[in-house]
């Protein structure tokens, strides 16, 4: 919108190619025409940027999302493992209704939480999806009204 409203073109005059048009620090022709309060403001998002290029890359390219179906909280982890083994021992033994109670046991320590990694190596951290995504949305949101009050700005 901003390109065609503004027509950003390449410095020779021709058109930008679509690869070239964005609000990230590396399209230059685009950053060029926006005022200098935008650009320190997007200056300031570099890290939502790269977080956000970062995801998109690997679900795009490498990883598709995964959801966990449940987790556990740290500290019961090694309860859980214990309770893994002895269902198993008790299974193998056919004591099915001892291997149900702790089975419930087991699931009791279950919870539900959306979280995702984009790789398990390097610097990817967990995040939480719903979370994350009402907090890019925001974002968003965010950018696109100072885009607006860009729009509004007389052409330089």
């Amino acid at each position: 919108m901003w390109v065609l409203e503004r027509n950003v073109t390449k410095h020779n005059g021709t058109p930008l190619p679509s690869e070239w048009v964005g609000l990230r620090a590396k399209n230059e022709n685009v950053r060029d025409s926006l005022g200098q309060e935008f650009c320190q403001f997007l200056e300031s998002m570099s890290d939502w940027f790269k977080y956000l290029e970062d995801y998109r890359h690997a679900l795009a390219h490498r990883i598709p999302l995964y959801v966990p179906p449940f987790s556990i909280a740290p500290e019961n982890a090694d309860r859980y493992c214990e309770l893994e083994r002895s269902i198993f021992n008790l299974i193998v033994q056919r004591k099915n209704a001892e291997a149900q109670a702790q089975q419930l046991e087991r699931d009791s320590l279950r919870f539900f939480q959306p979280w995702i990694m984009h790789s398990w190596t390097g610097e990817a951290r967990p995040i939480q999806f719903h979370t994350q995504m009402l907090t890019d949305f925001k974002t968003i949101e965010l950018i696109g009204a100072k885009l607006l009050d860009e729009l509004v700005r007389p052409p330089t």
